[in-house]
């Protein structure tokens, strides 16, 4: 049997996400430290488990299918863009500005808006 497929569904989800994207836009997602998600891919988070667990399977465990927003840098669900692309054209940051710009042109924009 695969070492992969003996680990609990939350860890697969976890290493799963880390491929796809890395260690430090994981943590960031689950609203995690980067040191314990990768302590916790490798098996070796020596605390308690439960919340991490419980995190992991609401954020990448559930039902609605993510994508790579290339405005934001991270993976979000399609209910994430329709708000970010709701958002008015930002004034005050550069940085706000750019990912507004990146986001008026994604190709996933024409999905998220005809998802409500």
């Amino acid at each position: 049997m695969n070492a992969i497929s003996e680990l609990p569904e939350w860890r697969i989800l976890l290493a799963e996400e880390i491929k796809r994207t890395s260690v430090t836009d994981t943590a960031k997602r689950i609203g995690y430290a980067r040191s314990s998600v990768s302590l916790a891919n490798g098996g070796k988070y020596t605390a308690n488990t439960d919340q991490l667990e419980a995190r992991v399977l609401e954020v990448l465990g559930g039902p609605e299918p993510t994508f790579y927003c290339p405005a934001q840098g991270a993976s979000i669900t399609k209910n994430d863009c329709v708000e970010f692309a709701a958002r008015s054209m930002p004034t005050t940051s550069p940085r706000a500005l750019r990912q507004w710009q990146i986001c008026q042109s994604c190709e996933h924009r024409e999905d998220c808006n005809n998802a409500e």
